[in-house]
């Protein structure tokens, strides 16, 4: 996520949980939830410097 969005990726991660959500994807919007949590936690625990695109 981070290597390709960048700081966009919550950003990038919620609206993809807005278009499952709008498309009705229920399954879609619960897997996508937990990628945010799982990302919000890594970034949280990551060092400045360990994550990618993060300058």
């Amino acid at each position: 996520m981070e290597r390709l969005h960048g700081r966009d990726a919550p950003r990038w991660i919620a609206e993809r949980i807005g278009a499952l959500a709008v498309e009705g994807d229920l399954a879609g919007v619960e897997r996508f939830r937990e990628i945010a949590r799982r990302y919000e936690r890594l970034i949280a625990t990551c060092p400045d410097d360990r994550v990618t695109n993060r300058s």
